[in-house]
């Protein structure tokens, strides 16, 4: 999907990655596979419907090697770990 952005000048191209179907977990290969592809400038590690611990260090691995940023959204596991002290 290509979006246009109001805060550049050309089109911004958002490529989702998702998880395996059988195990449920992200399939770190697949992401690779995705940046290799598409070199992008930055990945947008997180999600808030997403249960199990995301491996940030492999996110930012595979950002360096296509020369891209992370952009690491762990907000939700800190309401997690806040919810959880205070229960």
């Amino acid at each position: 999907m290509v979006l246009q952005s109001t805060l550049v000048e050309e089109p911004t191209n958002f490529v989702s990655y998702g998880v395996d179907p059988t195990t449920e977990v992200i399939d770190y290969n697949v992401v690779r596979i995705l940046a290799r592809e598409h070199q992008p400038k930055l990945i947008v590690a997180g999600a808030s419907a997403y249960s199990r611990t995301i491996d940030f260090a492999k996110f930012k691995e595979i950002a360096d090697e296509v020369g891209g940023k992370i952009d690491g959204r762990y907000g939700t596991y800190c309401w997690f770990s806040c919810s959880r002290l205070a229960s």
